[in-house]
C-alpha cells in the first residue's frame, strides 16, 4: 500500500489486490475504466509488483511456502467436528516447528517503526550507522532472517529532531522496491505529477540506508539494490552485501548498476534449482482435481513462468515499468506474461449491501467458462482461516475465534449470504456445514474449510 489514502493494498499471504472506491478500474456494469492519472496507475502497479515479488523472488516464495506450511500444521489440529481444537493437539516437536513458523511469519510481515517522543510524523530520515544482526534463528537451519540496525536522525513534522535506533527488515525492502518502481513509472510517464504522500517508515528507509553507504546514489542504483536483495532468502543480509558491491564499483570507477545486476544474476541462478524443487514438491502434494489444488497449481505455474523470466532478465520489473511509461497499452502484453492475481474492487455504499464490490480478473476464462480465479480465492480463504488461528502462544481453538467477515463478504450474493448472512459476517467457517447449498455448489470459503479438513474429518 503506497499512499496514505489507503487507495490499494496487497497481503502476501492472501494473494489478492484490494482497490478502494477512490481508485476504480471498472464501472458498475463491469466495463474497464482508464485510471485518470499516472499516480493512480502507479498505485495499482505498486500492488501488482508486490504480487510479482510474491511469486518470483526467493523471499516472496518463502513467504508463500511458510503460509502453506502453517495451513498444513493447522490441519493436524482438526478434531472430529471438523474444526481446530487448538495448540493442545500439537506435541513437543510439532510445537517447536510452529514456533519457527510463527517467528518467520511475523518477521517477514513486521514493519519496524520508532517510538517517537513527539506526536508529529517523520518527514525525513538520515542514517549515520548500519550493522547486520540476527533476527530469526532455527536450531536446524541456523540464521533464517537478519535485520539491519541503524542509527538515524529523524526530522519531525512539528519541527523537532529525534535520534533513534531503527531496523530494516523484509517489509522495508519489499515496500521500498514497490514504491521505487511506482515512482519510476510516475516520473517517466508524467514528470509534472506531484508525489503522493507516503510514510517514511517503511517506504523511504532503504533509500536512506543507501545514501549512507553509497557516495553518489541515484534512483536507479537504489532501486536495483533493493530489488536484488529480494532474491535472497535473507534480504537484509543481502542488501548490505549488494550495497557494498555498488560501493566498491563507485570506488574503483566501475558501473554500480552493472555490478549489481551481475550479482543478482548469480543469486538467481544459485537459487533456481532449489526454488523449482520446492515448486515440484508442492505440485506433487496438490496433484488432485480439487478446487484447492487448482488454486495452488495456478500459483506454482505463475511462479515457474516468472522464475524463467528472472533467468533471462533478473530485474525484469524495471523493463515492465519503462515499457508501460512509453505505452500504457502494453499492460495487456505484460499481463499475458505474468497475470495479476484477483483484484477486489471496493465501491461506495454500506458494507452490508449485497455485491457492493466486484472481483476483477486479468486472466481469460476457459472455453467451458470456468472462473480462472476461483481456485485462487479458495487458497485465499484457506489461508485466511488458518491465520485466524495463528497466535504467539499457539493455534487458537476455532470456537474462540473473533468474529470477522468472510474476505469475499462484500462481493457475494450466494444463497447463504442472502438467507443467513450472520454466518458470512461473523463465522464464515460454518458455511461448510450449511445444509442449504443444494446442487449449485458451495461458496469458496466453504470449499476452503472442506479442503482444510483431513479426509477423516470431512
Amino acid at each position: 500500500m503506497a499512499a496514505k489514502s489507503s487507495a490499494a493494498a496487497y497481503r502476501p499471504e492472501k494473494m489478492i489486490i484490494r482497490l478502494s472506491s477512490i481508485l476504480p478500474i471498472i464501472d458498475a456494469d463491469g466495463r474497464p475504466i482508464e485510471l485518470p492519472t499516472a499516480n493512480a496507475f502507479g498505485v495499482f502497479l505498486h500492488e501488482y509488483f508486490h504480487y510479482i515479488h510474491n511469486v518470483s523472488t526467493s523471499v516472496g516464495l518463502a513467504g508463500f511456502i511458510n503460509t502453506l506450511e502453517i495451513w498444513r500444521l493447522l490441519r493436524t489440529t482438526i478434531d472430529e467436528n471438523g474444526f481446530s481444537e487448538g495448540h493442545q493437539r500439537l506435541d513437543g516437536a510439532y510445537y517447536e516447528h510452529y514456533r519457527n513458523l510463527y517467528c518467520l511469519f511475523r518477521s517477514i510481515r513486521t514493519v519496524y517503526r520508532p517510538n517517537l517522543k513527539s506526536t508529529g510524523e517523520v518527514t525525513s530520515i538520515e542514517v549515520s550507522s548500519a550493522d547486520i544482526c540476527d533476527n530469526v534463528q532455527s536450531s536446524e537451519h541456523g540464521v533464517l532472517l537478519s535485520l539491519i540496525k541503524c542509527r538515524a536522525k529523524l526530522e519531525i513534522s512539528d519541527g523537532s529532531t529525534e535520534f533513534h535506533d531503527i531496523e530494516v527488515g523484509v517489509q522495508e525492502i519489499m515496500e521500498s522496491s514497490a514504491w521505487l518502481l511506482e515512482r519510476r513509472y510516475v516520473n517517466s510517464s508524467d514528470p509534472y505529477a506531484a508525489d503522493l504522500p507516503v510514510d517514511v517508515f517503511p517506504y523511504k528507509v532503504v533509500s536512506a540506508l543507501a545514501k549512507y553507504v553509497l557516495k553518489n546514489p541515484d534512483h536507479d542504483s537504489i532501486l536495483a539494490c533493493s530489488l536484488a536483495a529480494l532474491h535472497s532468502t535473507n534480504p537484509a543480509e543481502a542488501l548490505i552485501d549488494i550495497l557494498n558491491i555498488a560501493k566498491n564499483a563507485e570506488t574503483t570507477g566501475g558501473n554500480a548498476i552493472n555490478d549489481v545486476q551481475a550479482a543478482v544474476n548469480r543469486i538467481v541462478e544459485a537459487n533456481h534449482a532449489q526454488l523449482i524443487k520446492a515448486l515440484e514438491d508442492i505440485e506433487g502434494e496438490f496433484c488432485g482435481d480439487s478446487i484447492m489444488a487448482t488454486g495452488v497449481l495456478t500459483i506454482t505455474l505463475h511462479a515457474r513462468i516468472a522464475l524463467e523470466l528472472r533467468r533471462q532478465k533478473p530485474l525484469f520489473e524495471i523493463d515492465f515499468v519503462d515499457l508501460l511509461a512509453k505505452d500504457g497499452a502494453a499492460l495487456d502484453c505484460i499481463m499475458s506474461k505474468v497475470p495479476a492475481c484477483n483484484v477486489l474492487q471496493e465501491n461506495a455504499g454500506p458494507i452490508g449491501n449485497m455485491k457492493r464490490d466486484f472481483l476483477v480478473s486479468f486472466r481469460q476464462k476457459s472455453d467451458d467458462n470456468v472462473d480462472p480465479e476461483a481456485g485462487l480465492r479458495v487458497v485465499h480463504a484457506a489461508f485466511d482461516f488458518a491465520l485466524r488461528h495463528f497466535s504467539e502462544s499457539g493455534f487458537l481453538n476455532t470456537e474462540t475465534l473473533s468474529h470477522k467477515s468472510c474476505p469475499f463478504f462484500t462481493t457475494c450474493d450466494l444463497a447463504l449470504r442472502k438467507n443467513e448472512s450472520d454466518i458470512c459476517e461473523k463465522k464464515p467457517w460454518e458455511s461448510v456445514d450449511w445444509d442449504g447449498w443444494g446442487n449449485n455448489g458451495r461458496c469458496e470459503y466453504a470449499e476452503a474449510i472442506s479442503n482444510t479438513r483431513p479426509p477423516s474429518s470431512s
